[in-house]
């Protein structure tokens, strides 16, 4: 497993699409509402 295709990226910046290989989202309303929570202070 690599860096991330985030890694060294600012807000804003796009990522190269044609390395993306994976997505991943959350399906339980429960547990989104918990990230948006707690990453909100970052």
């Amino acid at each position: 497993m690599g860096r991330g295709i985030a890694f060294n990226k600012r807000v804003g910046e796009d990522t190269e699409e044609d390395k993306v290989e994976k997505i991943f989202t959350l399906e339980d309303q429960n547990i989104t509402k918990k990230f948006k929570i707690q990453y909100t202070f970052f």
